[in-house]
C-alpha cells in the first residue's frame, strides 16, 4: 500500500470520526430546547464534512437497505405536492426542514454510527441526555415551584412540550433496559438504573394516555424474546396504567375529548376537499386561518363533538400527513412504517450476535411506541422526529450488520 493511499485512509478516518462526534453532538443535544444555535451549527458542520467525505470517498453504503426505495418516492411526492401548496413558503421550508434535513441525518447515522460500539455510545447520549433535561424540568416543577407530586407534570415553557417529553423519557428507558442488558460493569449498571430510576418517574409525571396505552405493546416488542421480562414488565405497565388512570387522570371513559375531536374532524373535512395532493407539506399550513377557514369547516362538525377549540395540527400524525400529502403521500408514509418493522423482524430473527438482536428489538419497540403514539398526538416536532430518525437509522444498520454487503438482502 502506497504512503499516499495511506495518509487518505487517516484523512477519511479522521473525517469519519468528526462527522460521528458531530451527529452524536445533534442526539445529545435534542431533549434540550434552548440550544438551538449549537444545535445547527453542530449538524450542518457534519453535514459540510459529510458532502466532502462521499465526494471523495464515492461510498453510498447507507443506500443499500429496504427503506431507500420507499423514502425516495415518499420524497418524490412530498416535493410534487410543494406545486400545489396553499402556502408554498411554508411548504418549501418544512420539506427542507422537516423531510431532507432528516434524510440527511439519517445517511449520516447510517454511514458513520455502523459498528456495535457507536451504537452503544449514541444510546447512553440518548440515555443520559434525556435523563439530565427530565431531572431538570421535574426539579423545577415539583421542588422550585412546589406542585403536588400527583400534579401532572407541566412546565409552562412552550418550548418543552408536555407530550415529547414523555415520548423522549419513555424512548430513553427503552434505551437504558437494553443497555442494562448489554453492560458488564456493574458501576456503569448502577448509573444506568439511577437514569431509568429518573426517566421512569418522569414517564410517570407525564401521565400520557398515549404513552400509557402504548406501554404493554411496546414491552411485548421489546421482551418478545425473553418472555420472563415480558411478564413482569407486561405487569408494571398494566399496574402504572391502571393507578394513573384511576387515580390521577380520571377514566378515559369519561373525559371529554371534544376539543381534539374537532381539530381531528376539520382536519378530515379539509382532507376530503384535498385527497390527491393535500394542502402541502408546510406542517403549520392547517392552523394558519389565513389559507384554512376554520370558522366554516367548525360549523360542519357535528354538535355532540363540536368545540371552541383553537384549530391547530391534527392530533393524530396519520391524519396531519394525510392533509398535507394526499391519500398518496399517507400510504407511502405507512409503507415506510411497514418496512421498518419488517425490517426489524428479520433482525431478530436472521442474526446470530446477541447484541443486534437486542438493538434490533429495542429499535423496533421505540418505533412502536411512536406509532401508537402518534395516534393521538402531533409528533412533528424537532424533539420526535429525531427520535424517529434514530429509530430508522438504528434499524437500518442492525439490518446491514445481519446482512452483509457480501450477501444479497433478503427482501
Amino acid at each position: 500500500m502506497s504512503l499516499k493511499m495511506i495518509n487518505n485512509n487517516k484523512q477519511f478516518n479522521g473525517v469519519s470520526t468528526a462527522i460521528f462526534v458531530l451527529t452524536s453532538a445533534v442526539i445529545a443535544l435534542n431533549p434540550f430546547p434552548h440550544t438551538t444555535t449549537i444545535y445547527e451549527i453542530c449538524y450542518y458542520l457534519a453535514l459540510t464534512l459529510s458532502f466532502f467525505y462521499f465526494g471523495r470517498k464515492r461510498e453510498l453504503t447507507f443506500l443499500r437497505n429496504p427503506l431507500t426505495l420507499p423514502v425516495a418516492i415518499f420524497t418524490f411526492w412530498a416535493f410534487v405536492s410543494l406545486f400545489g401548496a396553499l402556502d408554498i413558503k411554508t411548504s418549501v421550508h418544512d420539506f427542507n426542514g422537516h423531510l431532507l434535513k432528516y434524510i440527511a441525518l439519517f445517511a449520516m447515522l447510517v454511514t458513520f454510527a455502523n459498528t456495535k460500539k457507536r451504537l452503544k455510545i449514541l444510546a447512553w447520549l440518548v440515555v443520559v441526555s434525556v435523563t439530565i433535561s427530565s431531572a431538570h424540568g421535574l426539579y423545577i416543577f415539583y421542588v422550585k415551584l412546589g406542585q403536588h407530586f400527583t400534579r401532572r407534570f407541566i412546565l409552562s415553557d412552550p418550548e418543552y412540550p408536555v407530550g415529547p417529553v414523555g415520548v423522549m423519557a419513555m424512548y430513553a428507558f427503552l434505551f437504558g433496559l437494553t443497555l442494562c442488558r448489554l453492560e458488564k460493569s456493574r458501576l456503569l449498571r448502577f448509573c444506568l438504573i439511577l437514569c431509568l430510576t429518573v426517566l421512569g418517574v418522569s414517564v410517570f409525571a407525564v401521565q400520557s394516555r398515549a404513552i400509557l396505552l402504548a406501554m404493554p405493546l411496546v414491552f411485548v416488542v421489546m421482551f418478545w424474546g425473553n418472555k420472563k421480562l415480558l411478564v413482569v414488565f407486561l405487569v408494571l405497565a398494566l399496574g402504572v396504567g391502571l393507578f394513573t388512570m384511576k387515580r390521577l387522570r380520571g377514566n378515559p371513559l369519561k373525559v371529554s375529548y371534544s376539543p381534539r375531536l374537532t381539530i381531528n374532524y376539520v382536519a378530515f373535512l379539509v382532507f376530503k376537499e384535498h385527497p390527491i395532493k393535500g394542502i402541502g407539506f408546510g406542517i403549520n399550513t392547517f392552523g394558519n386561518p389565513k389559507f384554512i377557514d376554520h370558522e366554516s369547516y367548525r360549523k360542519r362538525v357535528p354538535e355532540n363533538i363540536r368545540s371552541s377549540a383553537v384549530i391547530s395540527s391534527p392530533h393524530d400524525m396519520y391524519m396531519g400527513m394525510a392533509i398535507r400529502t394526499g391519500l398518496p403521500g399517507l400510504l407511502l408514509y405507512l409503507y415506510i412504517l411497514f418496512v421498518s418493522l419488517k425490517m426489524c423482524v428479520k433482525v431478530v430473527s436472521y442474526t446470530n450476535d446477541n447484541s443486534v438482536k437486542l438493538w434490533g428489538y429495542c429499535a423496533g419497540s421505540c418505533l412502536t411506541l411512536i406509532i401508537i403514539y402518534g395516534c393521538f398526538n402531533v409528533v412533528f416536532l424537532r424533539f420526535i422526529e429525531v427520535l424517529l430518525c434514530l429509530s430508522f437509522s438504528f434499524i437500518a444498520i442492525c439490518y446491514a450488520m445481519t446482512f452483509k454487503e457480501s450477501k444479497p438482502h433478503i427482501n
